[in-house]
């Protein structure tokens, strides 16, 4: 899965990756996107696993955007047993109000693993960026983010956000209450989250 993408001036593209996998262990991932954006375009990729193990997955994107270009990458997944998952994205705002959105919603479950590396490098006057990762764990699972925010323009901003660890007890507690089992509980509060429209 190796993508090459140079969007020219003016040009817009969208990507919408959803993936059914088997609930067998073997799947081996290593999709790999290599995106060159030229002025004011705008490049929106979107990755949702639907159903199955992510297996091993190893997520490398790497973008360079010129003036006026804008970035939107979401990826929404799940992974159990022992899959290991890693993310990495990789930005470099290098023209004049370039703007990059990486959102992730992932959820580790039993033995699985996932880390997650976000790097948005502002270089540009009046470029922006924003980091969002929220990552659950449940069972044995374990997650780990590193993000990285390089601003090397006095015009330009970028910010962070994270949220790591378990689900919610007090959501979990109002769901029990109105006779859900902690299953039950737990599989519609990772449905919320995974959900496209969080």
């Amino acid at each position: 899965m190796l993508a090459s993408i140079n969007l020219d001036q003016g040009a817009s593209y969208s990507y919408l990756e959803k993936h059914v996998h088997s609930q067998k262990d073997g799947v081996y991932l290593t999709p790999t996107s290599k995106v060159k954006l030229g002025k004011n375009t705008f490049f929106k990729l979107d990755f949702e696993l639907l159903e199955g193990r992510m297996g091993k997955t190893i997520f490398d994107y790497d973008i360079l955007a010129d003036e006026g270009a804008v970035i939107d990458i979401e990826t929404r997944l799940k992974a159990i047993s022992d899959d290991q998952v890693t993310l990495k994205e990789s930005v470099i705002l290098a023209g004049k109000s370039a703007k990059a959105v990486l959102k992730s919603r992932v959820a580790a479950l039993d033995n699985s693993q996932i880390e997650i590396f976000n790097t948005i490098s502002a270089q540009a006057a009046k470029t922006f960026g924003h980091i969002d990762c929220q990552e659950v764990l449940l069972g044995n699972g374990k997650v780990k983010a590193y993000p990285n925010a390089e601003v090397l323009n006095p015009t330009a901003r970028v910010t962070h956000e994270a949220s790591l660890g378990g689900l919610d007890n007090k959501k979990l507690e109002t769901l029990m209450a109105r006779a859900k089992s902690k299953k039950e509980a737990e599989e519609i509060l990772l449905q919320g989250m995974l959900s496209k429209k969080n």
